[in-house]
């Protein structure tokens, strides 16, 4: 007999997951949730238009050092949002807002493919970032393009936005629900796994830095 389509998946998932934490990429299959209602954040800061013109590999020479982000506190706040299939939590308190995807982002010419454009965000420049070309590049088939993105969630405050398909909700966590990185030589920007959402968690910072160092 053969096994349900949805714990297919989840085995499918559980092993990508790993793979991250093993720093050994690997194909999967997964389904998407329901949305729910998401507030927006803070006022960004100041920002300045920064420059990008490397490949993204050059990112993954970076390493962090401490295997818990400084913003990680007995109990924190993550959005959950999807890119190509895949669901992906960012801490709440380093988050500038979110928009809806528009045609207000401008390419630039000589730019790396994962570098979607500027836009203009509260009166300030942010580059916009396909999120898959930066933390996942090896899941990139040509087959989704801009219009495909659906939201934008600013970071590092203001200066960059991470394209993606779907924002689904705010989730609570405590420390001991997240399945923590205790080496991120490679992959600076992957915290852990959010263990009960089966879904990645970025360090926002650590992310910011590699996007800068591209």
């Amino acid at each position: 007999m053969e096994r349900p389509v949805l714990v297919d998946q989840q085995v499918a998932l559980s092993a990508y997951l790993d793979s991250l934490l093993r720093e050994v990429p690997i194909e999967f299959e997964a389904g998407a949730e329901k949305p729910a209602a998401v507030h927006l954040l803070r006022q960004p800061a100041a920002v300045e238009e920064e420059s990008v013109a490397a490949p993204a590999e050059v990112g993954a020479r970076l390493a962090v050092e401490s295997p818990l982000p400084d913003w990680v506190e007995t109990r924190f706040q993550c959005l959950l949002f999807d890119v190509r299939g895949l669901t992906l939590a960012v801490p709440l308190e380093k988050l500038c807002g979110i928009t809806e995807w528009a045609d207000g982002v401008t390419k630039l010419p000589e730019r790396p493919a994962w570098f979607l454009g500027v836009m203009t965000y509260r009166e300030r420049q942010a580059g916009i970032v396909d999120t898959a070309g930066v933390v996942m590049p090896e899941r990139l088939d040509g087959t989704t393009t801009p219009t495909a993105y659906a939201h934008i969630i600013f970071f590092d405050e203001g200066r960059w936005g991470l394209a993606c398909e779907r924002v689904d909700q705010v989730i609570t966590l405590g420390k001991d629900q997240v399945r923590w990185r205790t080496s991120r030589t490679k992959r600076p920007w992957l915290a852990g796994t959010v263990v009960d959402h089966m879904c990645a968690l970025l360090d926002i910072d650590a992310l910011a830095d590699m996007i800068k160092a591209l």
